[in-house]
């Protein structure tokens, strides 16, 4: 008799590896946080990793996307590491792009864009669907997955009529970036906290002038200014560094454990004797790890309130850096998050209203 269906339902969390995605700017330490993940080995199409000491293959090592997906094979069946890390998920987008090309086997494709009536991304959308399932393979061998990738800056105009603005989102095409969104467990956006200080009597432009800053925040939940989602009840803005990836697998059930070291000798002839990348790498105690010094003075951590007026103002810092000091709110050199808790809380209660006094005030001078 057959069995039903019915007696295979399961309740409660399931706890197996992570399908991660950073991104951020350049130069931001996307690789270097996910050198903190549990045993890494990366895929480094892009040779970024050269200043780290990890186990990985390089872009030499990694051709072409079909050489990428015959290591990744070997990865997952060798079990080699905790964490397959892609450095960066741009650069190997590229190498689908080059591989839909050359598979089209035809002299007058040299490009995306010669497949004509947008057949040609039809097809990368395609290829990169067939990548994102090979990685699964890894998720179900308890292996985590980790997808860095940059950012970039686009116009967005949402239909709703608001108008244009800026927002930050992967640096992907249109038709990939919404599969590698959709598989992942979560999408996190690293970007710097901006400082401002008004500017002197003698300097032109706008009051505000913004002066930089060195406090790296990660941003987990989507709003105007960026793409971002998360599943482990992350808030909408948590510290950059690997603790905040901890606590995110501890949310979801997920092993979290130590790092794999490849030793001195390297990974070249038997792995028996000399320590083959899949055969050579051993558990060790994870490192201690910290994030560097904040050097912006007088900035509070970040705290949900402040997370949720960060929401509210999506990307409109500079403006009401510039209300709240014209108003008397906050001092030169500071921000809005050194507002008071009470002003910040009217902020959060009536962002309309809110708005409306900063654009009244603004188009008053």
């Amino acid at each position: 008799m057959k069995q039903s269906i019915l007696n295979k339902l399961r309740t409660g969390r399931v706890g197996r590896a992570q399908k991660i995605v950073i991104y951020a700017p350049e130069g931001f330490g996307k690789s270097t946080l996910a050198s903190q993940f549990p045993s890494p080995v990366f895929l480094d199409v892009e040779d970024s990793t050269s200043q780290l000491d990890v186990a990985r293959l390089t872009r030499a090592d990694l051709p072409t996307l079909a050489s990428a997906e015959s290591a990744l094979g070997e990865l997952i069946s060798a079990k080699a590491g905790q964490t397959l890390v892609i450095d960066t998920i741009d650069w190997l987008e590229q190498l689908a792009h080059d591989d839909v090309i050359a598979s089209a086997n035809n002299p007058k494709i040299t490009g995306i864009e010669d497949f004509g009536y947008g057949k040609g991304y039809t097809a990368l959308a395609e290829r990169m669907t067939i990548f994102l399932r090979r990685l699964d393979d890894a998720i179900s061998a308890g292996i985590n997955v980790v997808l860095l990738g940059h950012s970039k800056v686009v116009k967005f105009e949402p239909p709703d009529g608001v108008g244009p603005f800026d927002r930050y989102e992967m640096k992907l095409s249109k038709h990939v970036a919404p599969l590698v969104k959709e598989w992942a467990d979560a999408v996190l956006f690293g970007n710097w906290r901006l400082q401002v200080r008004q500017k002197d009597k003698n300097e032109v432009g706008a009051k505000i002038k913004g002066v930089g800053g060195r406090e790296r925040l990660m941003h987990c939940n989507r709003c105007a200014a960026w793409d971002a989602k998360n599943r482990h009840g992350l808030g909408d803005t948590e510290a950059w560094g690997a603790a905040t990836i901890e606590k995110a697998f501890a949310s979801a059930g997920a092993a979290w454990s130590g790092k794999f070291e490849v030793p001195a000798n390297g990974a070249q002839g038997d792995p028996a004797t000399t320590g083959g990348l899949g055969a050579a790498l051993h558990e060790t105690e994870p490192e201690p790890q910290s994030d560097p010094p904040d050097d912006i003075p007088g900035i509070p951590p970040v705290d949900q309130l402040r997370g949720d007026v960060s929401r509210i103002i999506a990307g409109r810092d500079a403006e009401v850096d510039s209300f709240l000091l014209s108003s008397g709110k906050i001092s030169v050199g500071q921000t809005w998050r050194d507002a008071g808790d009470d002003y910040l809380n009217r902020i959060v209660k009536n962002p309309v209203g809110f708005f409306k006094v900063v654009e009244k005030k603004g188009g008053a001078k």
